[in-house]
């Protein structure tokens, strides 16, 4: 099962953390780990390089475990983009959650 956890501070999003694997199918062919990997990768590329907010991020391979905190410093630009995208991707997830509510 893949759990993310989305961290909020004073009605901020702060980041999130995806760990595990799905097991809806074998590695390779898990359309739900695909889904995932690339909503986690899609946050982070927007944050990072199109939003320039140089959020911190850790993979942790052995695990399956990745994780994103969002610097303090951001301009009110970069803070609203990194809202939208992190807010988009939290309401992406918890809408697919309902499709794969055992993944």
């Amino acid at each position: 099962m893949i759990r993310l956890c989305f961290f909020e501070k004073n009605g901020r999003l702060t980041g999130f953390t995806s760990q595990g694997h799905s097991g809806y199918a074998p590695i390779g062919q898990d359309i739900v780990c695909a889904m995932v990997s690339t909503g986690v990768m899609m946050a982070e590329c927007a944050i990072n390089d199109v939003a320039k907010a140089g959020a911190a991020v850790k993979v942790d391979e052995k695990n399956t475990a990745v994780t994103l905190f969002l610097p303090r410093n951001l301009s009110p630009e970069q803070d609203h983009a990194c809202q939208t995208v992190l807010r988009g991707f939290y309401q992406t997830m918890l809408e697919q959650s309902k499709a794969y509510t055992k993944y």
